[in-house]
C-alpha cells in the first residue's frame, strides 16, 4: 500500500511538463478567480472541486473499510487513492480498488450533474408568502399536490 509520503505519479509527470511558470501563474488566476471571479465560475469551481473532494473522502472511506492498511491510518487511505494505487500493478490489484475509484468517480460526476441541471435538494422548504388573517394563517405553508384541503380552523368562545 502507498505510504503518506510516497510520490504521486500525476504529480511526477505535473514537474516533467515544460513552462512550470505559465502552469503556476495559471493555477493562481484560477485559484483567485474562484474567491473574486464571477458567481457563475465561483459555483461551477465549487460544485468541481467539492464533488471531487467529497468522492475522494467516499471512496477512501470505501477503501479503509474493505482494504484496511497497515497503519490503520484512513489518511493512508486517502494517499493510496490519490497515488493511483492499484491501477499499474496488474488486473488483480485493479479489482480489489475498482469499487474504490468508481465511487469517487460515480460521485464526483453525480456533484457535476447536480451543478449542470440546478438541482437543489436539502432537509427545508420556503414560502414565497404567507397569509394572514385575524392572526391566523388562511392557507398552509406548505401546499402538496394531491393532498386533502386542511381542516378548517376551530372557532373560539
Amino acid at each position: 500500500q502507498a505510504a503518506v509520503g510516497a510520490p504521486n505519479p500525476l504529480i511526477a509527470k505535473l514537474d516533467a511538463l515544460p513552462h512550470q511558470r505559465a502552469i503556476a501563474i495559471g493555477a493562481a488566476v484560477f485559484g483567485a478567480l474562484a474567491i473574486i471571479g464571477p458567481s457563475s465560475y465561483v459555483r461551477f469551481f465549487l460544485a468541481t472541486v467539492g464533488s471531487a473532494v467529497g468522492g475522494l473522502l467516499a471512496g477512501a472511506c470505501y477503501m479503509y473499510v474493505k482494504l484496511p492498511p497497515e497503519s490503520h491510518h484512513y489518511t493512508e487511505s486517502i494517499a493510496a487513492l490519490l497515488n493511483g494505487e492499484g491501477l499499474h500493478e496488474g488486473p488483480g490489484e485493479l479489482h480489489k480498488h475498482l469499487p474504490a475509484y468508481g465511487l469517487w468517480g460515480g460521485l464526483f460526476l453525480l456533484g457535476l450533474l447536480r451543478w449542470w441541471t440546478r438541482w437543489e435538494c436539502g432537509f427545508y422548504d420556503y414560502v414565497e408568502e404567507v397569509q394572514m388573517q385575524d392572526g391566523r394563517l388562511t392557507q398552509p405553508l406548505l401546499v402538496t399536490q394531491g393532498a386533502p384541503p386542511p381542516p378548517p380552523p376551530r372557532q373560539s368562545a
